[in-house]
């Protein structure tokens, strides 16, 4: 968070967050998404996250990873962003 609240985006508690992904693979990019139109709302200054596993659906098709999940946002944040 503390880069989005930096000097380069200046976000601010309130703020819309969206995003556009892209995929890529040994041969090219693929195209980039649309935005996501609901995004996230800035509110917390998350921790770092628990560490990801494997996941049981991983093949050699398929990579299925696992995060540790969190109770609640005052779990995940070390406080509000100002």
């Amino acid at each position: 968070m503390s880069v989005l609240t930096g000097p380069v985006y200046q976000l601010v508690k309130g703020d819309l967050i969206q995003a556009m992904v892209q995929g890529a693979s040994l041969v090219a990019f693929g195209p980039l998404s649309d935005p996501n139109l609901s995004g996230a709302i800035a509110e917390y200054t998350p921790l770092v996250p628990g560490t990801p596993v494997r996941g049981s659906l991983t093949s050699h098709l398929v990579l299925h990873v696992v995060w540790p999940t969190i109770a609640d946002h005052t779990e995940a944040s070390g406080g509000l962003t100002t």
